[in-house]
């Protein structure tokens, strides 16, 4: 069954790319990721997913920060498959935050890529979401550590700030934007929002 609960149409691709394997596209080479450039430099299109990917990337160590922020994202996309990159990238590293963004999203379905390593957190530094020529979006800090990821999904094709207050938590405090801002933002974009 279609619709929006089913997943079919929660992964927007960018105008030209099918769903399928279609003329002029070839194969990966072997041994790199689902959605990878392929020989011929075009991007591969991964499977549809029947439910929601959030991968999430943080330096909140092992405590509650990160239980709290996946149950803000559960309680918006209950559905949601949530992959834990990491949360012990050393407090505010941004480089390796970036690092491990770039190396893993590329083998992850397509999806939505919410990253929380802010030293700027409670500065005016913008919240922003990158969607990707293959389809994924990526949700976090406006301080790079997002970009070497987007390189490795095909490059931005949109980016925007985030602002639109309903979609944050009502009550937005200066010191934890992964669970005011981040969490609650990134669930609904996992689910189509545009």
């Amino acid at each position: 069954a279609g619709g929006p609960a089913s997943g079919h149409d929660l992964i927007i691709r960018p105008a030209g790319v099918s769903s399928s394997h279609g003329p002029g596209t070839s194969t990966r080479r072997p041994g790199s990721p689902p959605g990878a450039a392929s020989d011929s430099g075009r991007r591969l299109p991964s499977p549809v997913m029947d439910r929601p990917v959030i991968s999430f990337l943080t330096d909140f160590g092992p405590e509650s920060a990160p239980a709290i922020c996946r149950g803000v994202m559960l309680s918006i996309a209950r559905d949601a498959q949530i992959v834990d990159i990491s949360h012990s990238v050393r407090k505010y590293a941004i480089r390796d935050a970036a690092y491990l963004l770039w190396s893993t999203a590329p083998w992850l379905p397509v999806g939505t890529h919410v990253v929380v390593v802010d030293p700027g957190v409670g500065t005016p530094r913008h919240a922003i979401a990158i969607r990707t020529a293959r389809g994924d979006v990526l949700v976090g800090p406006d301080n790079g550590v997002l970009m070497p990821a987007a390189a490795a999904l095909g490059g931005a094709v949109e980016a925007r700030i985030l602002e639109n207050r309903a979609l944050m938590l009502p009550r937005t405090t200066a010191t934890f934007h992964g669970r005011d801002v981040f969490a609650p933002v990134g669930a609904p974009l996992a689910m189509g929002a545009p």
